[in-house]
């Protein structure tokens, strides 16, 4: 009988040390989800002009591991994309660029893009 309390508090206590742990390192599993969130994805860096998005992106680019191909689109090249296998990146002062306004961004964050801001 003794064993059986003792294995049974097994697997009462793992699971809830687990979680606890899992919760105070939250922010830092966030940094592995944005890295996970990009496997096999386009990537789209908005930034507020070409050089703030090419900087952010030189600078940061382990951060997103597993991707097919970046771009530093402008209202002309935001076209074609697959809406449900595109990450978008707004970083830096991304407000002040058109393109945050334009139809098509919005149509590919209503197909399932993934949006993270920086």
């Amino acid at each position: 009988m003794v064993e059986v309390g003792i294995f049974l508090t097994m697997f009462v206590t793992i699971p809830i040390v687990l979680f606890t742990i899992i919760l105070l390192l939250g922010n830092k599993l966030s940094k592995f989800t944005k890295r996970r969130v990009a496997e096999g994805k386009d990537i789209l860096v908005i930034g507020g002009n070409l050089k703030q998005a090419k900087n952010y992106w030189k600078d940061n680019k382990h951060r997103y591991a597993g991707y097919n191909n970046v771009y530093f689109p402008n209202e002309i090249s935001l076209k074609g994309f697959d809406g449900r296998r595109l990450v978008i990146i707004l970083c830096g002062n991304y407000h002040e660029n058109k393109i945050t306004d334009s139809p098509v961004l919005s149509i590919y964050k209503q197909f399932g893009a993934v949006v993270i801001k920086e």
